[in-house]
């Protein structure tokens, strides 16, 4: 796909995997390169499943953001499952690589939050919650 409308995508159409998202200023201008994308989909042989297929759409939820003319926003979904799952904290290491994965995803949409940020208290699972940094040993607890 993305060789497919590789000089249109992120000017006239985003590309990830099979998912396409045409987008325009105007709905004439939507139109115009709609029809670039389904002339390159024809060019190139791919078939689209009409089912599939959501036309002229305000906003679209793509990639867990949604997409509209105000520009690109957290899916409130996303958003509603972090705050469920700061009501119960990850319990292990998976469960807190898996939710900062997760959160990590969303940065780029929170403002100068490089500038605002704190860093997280390191959740030990065990470990001993201070580090000492005179002793190279580590002590497992119970």
């Amino acid at each position: 796909m993305e060789r497919c409308l590789e000089n249109l995508n992120l000017k006239t159409c985003l590309v990830y995997l099979d998912d396409v998202v045409v987008f325009g200023k105007s709905f004439e201008e939507t139109l115009e390169r709609l029809e670039a994308a389904l002339k390159r989909f024809a060019k190139f042989g791919l078939i689209l499943k009409p089912s599939k297929c959501k036309l002229f759409l305000n906003q679209i939820p793509f990639l867990g953001r949604i997409v509209s003319d105000q520009g690109v926003a957290p899916d409130p979904n996303k958003v509603k499952s972090v705050t469920d799952w700061l009501s119960n904290p990850p319990s292990s290491s998976n469960e807190l690589q898996t939710f900062l994965g997760f959160v990590g995803y969303y940065l780029s949409l929170v403002q100068n939050f490089s500038a605002i940020h704190s860093p997280a208290p390191v959740p030990t699972f065990g470990w001993p919650s201070r580090r000492q940094e005179d002793s190279t040993t580590v002590e497992m607890h119970p």
